[in-house]
């Protein structure tokens, strides 16, 4: 069984950097620096300045569907729980359809690797967006939470969000900007909670991927071969010793008769 220590953990959100590349029009990263003890200040402290869709992040339904959940009112188990990570094929500034996706969904978590958004400094457009069909296959078989590895599940020219509305429709969650490039496909545990800013349609997250532990051997052939020996031991044991206690009382019986006629004899 594997020990909760040594399972490999892999860090799927890209550095927030003020290169990190936001949507068209969306607003950067900018760190503003109150305090800094590089000047002498006793403390450092800063502000921070940028769009919630930053780097790896949630979206709450209020991004897609109006006076639908925002980001507090999410439940935060939908964040937290066995994943699992699938491959995917893809053509550049096409949408993933349900026979792009290699493999059969087991898991109510679903990551998609598509790798056509290598460099997260770069806002390439060309990047696999989702197809509606595609989300309507995940509700289908039950998956909760979506999670990509581009900046959103809709391609940058849509409008309609065509594939945000499917999302709504399934109560399907949302994490975009992941950085699966690194983890290989598999079953995995996802840690990847937002943060709780009420009233908010998004938030970053760091999120993980942590390797399940292996089932442990089943304990109960060992317990059965443990104790059978003990058992039969015993058994045995108790046998040997039973015939013995009544060999010596049919001695002291006969030994008893045999006296009795010799005294009357003398009599």
């Amino acid at each position: 069984m594997s020990n909760a220590r040594n399972l490999k953990v892999y860090d799927i959100s890209p550095a927030l950097t003020p290169d990190i590349a936001v949507f068209p029009g969306d607003s950067p990263l900018r760190r503003h620096r109150l305090l800094d003890m590089n000047d002498g200040a006793h403390l450092t402290l800063s502000t921070l300045q940028t769009t919630v869709h930053a780097g790896a992040h949630a979206d709450a339904p209020s991004h897609y569907g109006s006076g639908a959940r925002t980001m507090d009112q999410q439940d935060l188990g939908l964040y937290l729980g066995p994943c699992q990570v699938m491959e995917t094929r893809w053509w550049p500034g096409q949408r993933l359809s349900a026979s792009d996706i290699i493999g059969d969904i087991t898991e109510t978590r679903v990551l998609l690797k598509t790798n056509s958004w290598p460099e997260h400094t770069t806002f390439n457009e060309d990047y696999a967006a989702v197809s509606p069909e595609l989300i309507e296959r995940l509700g289908d078989e039950g998956v909760r939470l979506l999670g990509v590895d581009v900046p959103s599940v809709d391609p940058p020219t849509s409008k309609g969000l065509e594939s945000h509305q499917a999302c709504l429709k399934r109560d399907v969650s949302i994490i975009e900007g992941l950085d699966l490039s690194k983890v290989p496909v598999g079953r995995y545990e996802l840690i990847a909670l937002p943060l709780k800013l009420v009233g908010f349609e998004g938030s970053p997250v760091r999120a993980v991927l942590r390797e399940l532990p292996s089932e442990p051997a089943p304990k109960t052939k060992a317990v059965a071969r443990a104790s059978v020996p003990g058992r039969t031991a015993s058994k045995k044991a108790s046998t040997r010793k039973a015939p013995a206690k009544p060999k010596k009382k049919a001695a002291a019986r006969k030994t008893t008769r045999k006296k009795a006629p010799a005294r009357s004899k003398k009599r």
